[in-house]
């Protein structure tokens, strides 16, 4: 606490985006409402729509921020967000003087909205990487701009040690020179206000996310039949919209299986997760370190997951089953799980003594804290 009270790190985080609110702007948000608390030199630059966003989820800090302005509307549209890449530099960079911040901390599309801050001398700079698929992200368009950054950049936040291995053996490294500047998150976290168990648990799986093939929420419609045969009561509670909306609907029918399945998007998953006994993350890449995985397991959900990345960190035999993409083995786990109560319950209170215990804001603060100092060092 003596070194907080001593050291200013003067370092702003940038979130700029017009995509909405997903785990990462959550994330940050919680990070930097922290990060402020123990050092109110801090500040966060965000456009409006974005605070906008955030205050619907009841997840606007309540001080250390900096409006951005949206002259010409919402970020909604390609035309749009092109125009901004020609103020935005201009509005960070008068605000980084204004407030005599040292340190820049691009999350984001805020790479290339605030992109010129690399080369300014008078300032550090610290990008984020927190997506596993890497040039997902990143259109032919952007590319120009997001290798820019990465040269010129300070140092590299990466979310995992899987997104660190692929930024150095990705096309991004050549010239870059990004050995050294990587560091890696220590955790994830999420808000575990009001996320626990209701004590009497259902015969419920839950699948929370995008609709999405990267999240493949078929792959459980698919494994629906076996586990019902096994255990007919069982209601699974697919909860989430996006472009595979119509087809899970139309694949429960075929199978026969719709009145056994709850499809709908909720902004209020714990009432689902407090009475649930099993958690599905299906993500293609990497379920780590998912915020709905993380949310599930502090309700004490026990968890199958795809055995992809690092999903070891958060689930093994302890917590659940890793399992291949597979509708049959995703089936079977399901029911080892539904066939044993008691010890389903017991992975599901170890789930949550794991991620209260290790997967804290309090770290991950610490940790961004100690990488703005250094890099003013």
């Amino acid at each position: 606490m003596m070194e907080h009270a001593r050291t200013s790190a003067n370092t702003a985080l940038l979130m700029i985006s017009g995509s909405g609110v997903g785990g990462a702007e959550k994330r940050f948000a919680r990070t930097f409402a922290h990060l402020h608390q123990l050092d109110p030199s801090y500040r966060l630059f965000i456009n409006r729509g974005l605070l906008e966003s955030l205050e619907r989820h009841q997840l606007a800090p309540d001080a250390g921020v900096h409006v951005l302005p949206e002259p010409l509307g919402p970020l909604d549209s390609p035309l749009k967000r092109k125009l901004y890449l020609g103020i935005y530099p201009f509005l960070c960079h008068q605000l980084m003087r204004r407030l005599s911040m040292a340190v820049a901390h691009l999350i984001g599309s805020s790479v290339y909205y605030a992109s010129s801050l690399v080369l300014d001398p008078r300032f550090r700079t610290v990008v984020s990487s927190y997506n596993v698929r890497i040039d997902d992200t990143v259109s032919s368009a952007t590319r120009p701009i997001f290798d820019f950054v990465l040269r010129h950049a300070d140092a590299i936040d990466a979310l995992s040690d899987d997104i660190a291995s692929r930024l150095l053996s990705s096309r991004y490294n050549r010239g870059s020179r990004l050995d050294g500047r990587i560091e890696v998150m220590p955790c994830s976290f999420a808000d575990y206000a009001g996320l626990e168990s209701a004590g009497e648990k259902r015969d419920a799986v839950v699948f929370l996310g995008r609709f999405t093939d990267f999240k493949r929420p078929l792959l459980l419609v698919e494994a629906m039949p076996k586990v019902l045969e096994a255990h007919p009561n069982t209601h699974f509670y697919l909860l989430g919209n996006g472009p595979l909306e119509g087809p899970i609907q139309d694949r429960l029918a075929e199978l026969g299986v719709e009145d056994s399945a709850t499809v709908q998007f909720t902004t209020e998953p714990a009432s689902f997760l407090a009475s649930s006994r099993i958690f599905v993350s299906l993500q293609k890449d990497n379920n780590y370190p998912s915020q709905s995985l993380l949310e599930a397991m502090a309700c004490e959900n026990a968890v199958v997951a795809t055995d992809v990345g690092e999903t070891w960190k958060l689930v093994d035999e302890h917590t659940g089953i890793r399992v291949p993409a597979d509708a049959q083995a995703l089936g079977l786990a399901i029911i080892e799980l539904l066939d044993d109560p008691e010890l389903t319950a017991g992975r599901g209170q170890r789930a949550r003594a794991r991620v209260i215990g290790e997967h804290t804001v309090e770290r991950a603060a610490a940790h961004l804290r100690r990488l703005h100092l250094r890099v003013q060092s």
